[in-house]
């Protein structure tokens, strides 16, 4: 059962898109590296990272998708999940991040892309 199933309570307070991408992220203040990352909504986004940072680490990133230009955004590490590889698939060790300080147009412009794939994929 995953977090969008009925008998699954839905903890996050923001619909998600189960879209992947890749994201330039890393420290405030450090360079940017780019990064695989998924679920994103208006309140945050999931970054995969072989060494995710601690929660309450603050960071910026960059995410550019198809059909929308880049946005710069600040936010902090709220959780973390660290799985040790095992055996042939990939590794899903990394971060969950709450973005802060968004302006009003990059809010609605995150809305606005969420509801699309949402839409595209019949979520709702």
């Amino acid at each position: 059962m995953d977090a969008e199933s009925p008998g699954n309570k839905e903890r996050r307070a923001a619909p998600r898109a189960p879209l992947a991408f890749r994201v330039r992220f890393g420290r405030v203040g450090e360079a940017q590296t780019e990064l695989p990352s998924r679920d994103l909504s208006t309140q945050g986004l999931f970054v995969y990272s072989a060494q995710p940072l601690a929660v309450g680490a603050e960071v910026v990133m960059t995410l550019e998708l198809v059909g929308s230009a880049a946005m710069d955004l600040r936010g902090t590490v709220v959780r973390t999940q660290v799985v040790t590889h095992i055996g042939e698939g990939p590794a899903l060790s990394g971060m969950g991040v709450r973005f802060k300080d968004v302006s009003p147009a990059d809010r609605e412009r995150l809305g606005a892309m969420v509801e699309s794939v949402r839409k595209a994929l019949s979520l709702g």
